[in-house]
């Protein structure tokens, strides 16, 4: 059975070539202080979105702000968060979206909102202004050939689900262990 769980692991990173959707990323926002000034806030927000049950990382290294943003994206985080003085003073937030860009300042809770509406709608099945896209595992064959397939990643899906919540039990658990 463990040799299962790795295999279809295997296939899934093949798949989506380390670019998870946001609901399966294992870190889903990156928090980006412009500089230490913007410490504070930043780790504000990051507290905000943990509670809503978001998988946030803050990197508040030494490093310019363009670097961290390119790291990020080289590390194929969905989202990065830009924090500094207007965003600051305003309690706002400066996503950027791997691929899409720069999304513009909004309010945090808005962020948080959108996120969650993500990992909830598993949107690899469609993007965010609704338009359908390809489920990614819609003609991908991860079943044995005997049993029917769903070609509409029901069972793909199912299997995600129960591997996700698997392993974040599993890791708050180790979590609470140390």
């Amino acid at each position: 059975l463990l040799g299962s769980i790795e295999r279809f692991f295997g296939i899934l990173i093949e798949h989506y070539a380390g670019n998870f959707p946001v609901w399966l990323a294992p870190v889903q926002v990156r928090v980006l202080p412009v500089s230490q000034k913007f410490e504070a806030y930043a780790r504000e927000a990051m507290v905000a979105m943990k509670a809503a049950g978001l998988r946030v990382k803050l990197d508040d290294g030494a490093e310019k702000l363009g670097y961290r943003i390119r790291r990020a994206e080289l590390d194929k985080v969905p989202y990065a968060i830009i924090i500094g003085a207007k965003e600051a003073e305003a309690r706002t937030v400066s996503p950027r979206k791997r691929l899409d860009g720069n999304l513009g300042a909004m309010p945090l809770d808005a962020f948080i909102e959108r996120v969650q509406r993500e990992v909830v709608e598993k949107s690899a099945h469609a993007d965010f202004d609704g338009r359908a896209v390809r489920h990614p595992f819609e003609h991908h064959d991860l079943v044995d050939q005997r049993r029917p397939r769903h070609h509409d990643g029901r069972l793909a899906d199912s299997i995600l689900d129960d591997l996700v919540g698997f392993m974040t039990r599993r890791t708050a658990h180790h979590h609470h262990k140390a």
